[in-house]
């Protein structure tokens, strides 16, 4: 099986194959750097959640610097050198959807949320992964979980397995 940090190396492994004949400078911005992140900024921002992220999230945001992995529909976030926590913060600390039970920490199609399904939490302390589709969810559905939920698309049972699904070469 796989890691995060193996699916990470792949995504970009084929995003360079892509850009062959990009100038160096793009090609530069696709290349996954393995410099893991100190895990205290990451403590701290976790401090400030609902719940603790799963496990493979938390790799995903110290194993290394790289851009945005976008396959798909779906958008998930770089993780710059300089400030390797501000992207995904921003999507983190968007409290909207909390109470919800939901917990973004992506995009998916047209900006709609990618979540973690915080009231749905496996054994193994992760969540399945949904997209709200922000166009069939009606304005009121915004303040109840139960109104919401026909908009709801669970996308992958775990974040390993969205990873995964976005690191296939046929989705890139």
């Amino acid at each position: 099986m796989l890691t995060v940090q193996d699916y990470v190396r792949r995504y970009f492994d084929m995003r360079a194959a892509q850009l062959l004949d990009a100038p160096p400078e793009i090609r530069a911005e696709f290349t996954f750097r393995e410099t893991p992140q100190p895990p205290k900024p990451l403590q701290a921002l976790e401090s400030r959640l609902p719940v603790a992220l799963p496990a493979t999230f938390r790799t995903y945001l110290t194993c290394g610097s790289f851009a945005a992995i976008e396959a798909g529909d779906y958008m998930l976030p770089g993780v710059p050198k300089d400030d390797p926590l501000t992207l995904a913060e921003t999507f983190l600390l968007c409290n909207e959807l909390w109470p919800l039970g939901y917990l973004q920490f992506g995009c998916g199609p047209c900006g709609d949320p990618l979540c973690f399904d915080i009231a749905q939490a496996t054994q193994s302390t992760d969540y399945p992964i949904v997209c709200i589709d922000h166009d069939q969810a009606p304005h009121n559905a915004w303040q109840n979980r139960e109104a919401l939920q026909p908009a709801c698309q669970t996308v992958a049972p775990s974040f390993l397995a969205l990873l995964a699904k976005l690191c296939d070469p046929r989705e890139i």
